[in-house]
């Protein structure tokens, strides 16, 4: 397995999927159990109001937001889309550019299978001969 720094606190581990060294990582999972808990205490808490409860760093609540594993009941300021800047409450992108950005990938895939139908319709066209069927033909 390959070696790798933890991106919290730099010490040398060996790297899975996860980027943290298992200390970081278990010490992560029990701040996101507290926040969880804390949310379903106080609904309708803000992301600041949060941190500052459980002592959480609003940065790792804030990745939570953006994995999904997290969702606020409020549109919060600090969470973004990243396409058109609209506060959301999950995720990284809202429902308008998801819609948008699905639109457009639908309409490329629309154009390049109609490139590959017009490539293989070339390419069955034309003249065809069995090499092997004239050899035989022109052996008397």
């Amino acid at each position: 397995m390959p070696l790798g720094n933890c991106l919290k606190c730099g010490t040398v581990f060996s790297r899975t999927n996860n980027p943290l060294c298992p200390q970081c990582a278990q010490k992560e999972e029990a701040d996101f159990q507290a926040a969880v808990r804390w949310l379903r205490d106080n609904p309708g808490r803000n992301v600041t109001t949060l941190s500052k409860a459980t002592n959480i760093e609003e940065a790792d609540i804030l990745r939570w937001i953006r994995q999904k594993r997290l969702s606020m009941k409020e549109v919060s300021e600090s969470v973004k889309c990243n396409s058109c800047g609209k506060p959301i409450t999950t995720g990284t992108l809202c429902d308008r550019c998801k819609l948008r950005m699905s639109q457009e990938v639908n309409e490329e895939l629309k154009t390049l299978k109609s490139q590959i139908e017009k490539e293989n319709m070339a390419q069955r066209r034309g003249m065809h001969y069995r090499p092997d069927e004239r050899r035989k033909e022109i052996k008397p």
